[in-house]
């Protein structure tokens, strides 16, 4: 299993954790376009950033080949507030 069907049903259980741990924090489920935005500015780069002095968050760095990175939970979590 590689590809899309691999990061297919990883992306998508993020997504669930976000919108849970987001009403979690806030009471509310977030805006389609919020919960989008948390996973893709908290994406690791996957090594496609050659530049250690660039300070860019990764959706400025995305490209044809890695897309806007590797989805990480963990800092996406850390975005949506402190009791997560």
């Amino acid at each position: 299993m590689e590809g899309t069907s691999a990061a297919t049903p990883i992306v998508a259980g993020v997504f669930a954790l976000v919108f849970q741990a987001y009403y979690y924090e806030h009471g509310q489920f977030p805006l389609s376009d919020v919960a989008r935005e948390l996973v893709k500015y908290h994406c690791d780069p996957g090594g496609q950033d050659t530049d250690n002095f660039d300070t860019n968050g990764t959706p400025t760095r995305q490209n044809n080949y890695y897309g806007y990175g590797i989805v990480d939970a963990w800092e996406a979590l850390k975005a949506i507030g402190p009791t997560c």
